[in-house]
């Protein structure tokens, strides 16, 4: 599977060896076999951001977009969001990246003042 690529997911990978420091198998399954992320979709994801208010149909893709989004904000470059997020295309990444609001006030607060000291 293409899909499938090790990644690293911060100090969390450091507490998980400490349990299993001789494994080498998937975080999140059986050991042997990822999950099936479409019923934990289902039956655990979906479940609970609808008890929280969220709109029918937040799951994975909303997940991926932040994070892109957020990669973007601390820092990463376009290609290197891409690949960690697995895209193919630069121009993929740009599509799901989103800019908050903080960011957009920012930016257009920086042209204003560029303007007003001309």
């Amino acid at each position: 599977m293409a899909s499938v690529r090790p990644r690293w997911i911060g100090p969390l990978v450091d507490e998980l060896r400490k349990l299993a420091p001789a494994q080498d198998s998937f975080i999140f399954g059986d050991g042997d076999e990822p999950i099936d992320e479409r019923n934990v979709l289902r039956e655990q994801l979906r479940p609970a951001l609808r008890s929280l208010g969220l709109p029918v149909g937040t799951g994975w893709h909303c997940f991926r977009r932040l994070h892109a989004s957020l990669l973007q904000q601390a820092g990463a470059s376009g290609i290197e969001t891409s690949k960690l997020v697995g895209h193919v295309a630069v121009s993929t990444t740009a599509d799901y990246t989103i800019i908050g609001q903080a960011r957009e006030a920012e930016l257009v607060g920086g042209v204003c003042d560029r303007l007003l000291l001309a």
